[in-house]
């Protein structure tokens, strides 16, 4: 219940904890545990509580001095410079009133250099890129988007950029922005992607030859099938094994047939149309999909022989 003054008194009704900021110079706790007395004074802040065998009692709170407030913007100041993120502020005419330490190292120029200054002197060919997304924060809309900065010392880095407006009383002052560094987390993504990669090629080709193996061979084939449905028209499909290289593992040792086995393979696939395909089953054997059949200028079995 909120605290009413009535003759000098005030009237707490039922309550646990109650924090008021009154003009007193002294209280006096009166037989009444609903009332406190009121002298009229000097600012002060006062912290009332029940207690059960001493009605309402009242405490002044400290206020804090002017070194305590210094002292604790100072913290503030050192946590912002030590956050591995650029963290400022910027106003309507998009000029800088605050920055941290981080915009040194990104930029090359100190905070007492960066106030004052406009966003496009700071951004300098990057501002054309985020133009857009200062007007919209200063629309009042959150802006988050990615962005390549150049560093002083030339390299670059990945950054994720996050602009808050600043909204009082439904006018926009400004607006905060935020850029982290997410460079070794693009280095990862990219190494993850690649990783996929790989996984799928080894799922799908013959890690000797590099050929497709069964797996896609039969995803191949069920394509084809498919197009002659649609089109028309017609494929081949061509089993293929070399005499005698039982020989040749036996005389050179499965490395001399493993590279046997490769060069056969590069030889098949440069003699291939694009739209043809060779692939690995194992061992040997090999099979050759060719898309229309026989046709001028394109690989079939008749020129297998002399591959």
């Amino acid at each position: 219940m909120v605290p009413k003054l009535r003759s000098g008194r005030l009237d707490c009704g039922r309550f646990k904890v109650l924090r008021i900021c009154l003009t007193l110079s002294n209280i006096a706790v009166t037989q009444d545990p609903c009332c406190v007395d009121l002298d009229l004074g000097s600012k002060s802040i006062f912290d009332l509580r029940e207690d059960s065998s001493r009605g309402i009692v009242a405490t002044e709170r400290r206020k804090p001095s002017k070194s305590m407030r210094r002292d604790e913007v100072e913290i503030a100041m050192k946590v912002v410079d030590n956050v591995d993120a650029m963290l400022g502020y910027w106003d309507r005419d998009l000029r800088c009133r605050f920055a941290n330490a981080a915009y040194s190292v990104w930029f090359g120029r100190t905070r007492d250099e960066l106030v004052g200054l406009t966003m496009e002197e700071v951004l300098g060919p990057l501002f054309a890129m985020n133009h857009h997304h200062a007007l919209a924060a200063l629309a009042g809309e959150i802006q988050i988007f990615e962005r390549d900065i150049t560093l002083p010392d030339g390299s670059v880095r990945n950054s994720l950029a996050s602009y808050f407006p600043d909204i009082r009383d439904g006018v926009v002052l400004g607006f905060s922005v935020q850029v982290t560094d997410v460079s070794r987390m693009k280095t990862l993504e990219l190494e993850l992607k690649e990783a996929k990669r790989q996984a799928e090629v080894l799922a799908t080709h013959d890690f000797l030859t590099g050929l497709p193996n069964r797996v896609l061979l039969s995803e191949s084939i069920r394509h084809a099938l498919s197009e002659v449905r649609r089109k028309g028209g017609s494929f081949g499909v061509v089993a293929i094994d070399f005499d005698g290289f039982k020989s040749i593992n036996d005389t050179y040792g499965h490395q001399g047939g493993d590279k046997f086995l490769q060069e056969m393979a590069a030889r098949m696939k440069s003699a291939i149309r694009g739209g043809d395909a060779v692939s690995r089953l194992g061992g040997d054997e090999f099979v050759l999909l060719v898309n229309g059949g026989k046709k001028e200028g394109g690989c079939n079995a008749d020129r297998l022989p002399s591959l």
